[in-house]
């Protein structure tokens, strides 16, 4: 889990509380068994599917809005509705660097030839590493 291997994040199903900066309403959901906001799943890939990781920050963990409606999610959705068998992973967590995402990624041990990777920059959250 990420709140242990890095001192940062969430235990596994750790709880994530959503504020809507518009209307103050609050609500909350879960993280999946890796501590990721994403769907439980293997890095086996027993089902061939083409994969994307994508690694970001508080854009892309989506702290204003339900895992379901975070890009990555619904991506996932969209592109399986049309069919395709496609995975999109999301690994980011707010105020994260650029080095940091990449320690993330080397941390979980997927493999390479699995996946494509998406670094998803916002600009807002510059990395402090030279």
């Amino acid at each position: 889990p990420n709140g242990l291997r890095f001192g940062w994040g969430f235990d596994p199903y750790g709880l994530v509380r959503i504020e809507n900066p518009d209307t103050g309403r609050v609500s909350s959901d879960r993280v999946n068994k890796d501590g990721w906001r994403d769907r439980d799943r293997t890095y086996e890939n027993p089902k061939g599917a083409f994969r994307v990781v994508v690694l970001g920050d508080s854009q892309t963990f989506g702290y204003i809005v339900p895992r379901e409606k975070t890009f990555t999610w619904m991506l996932q959705d969209r592109m399986t509705e049309e069919g395709l068998n496609a995975e999109i992973i999301n690994i980011s967590y707010s105020g994260w660097s650029t080095s940091q995402q990449l320690e993330a990624l080397e941390a979980e041990g997927i493999p390479a030839e699995q996946l494509r990777r998406v670094h998803a920059p916002v600009g807002r959250e510059p990395d402090p590493t030279p």
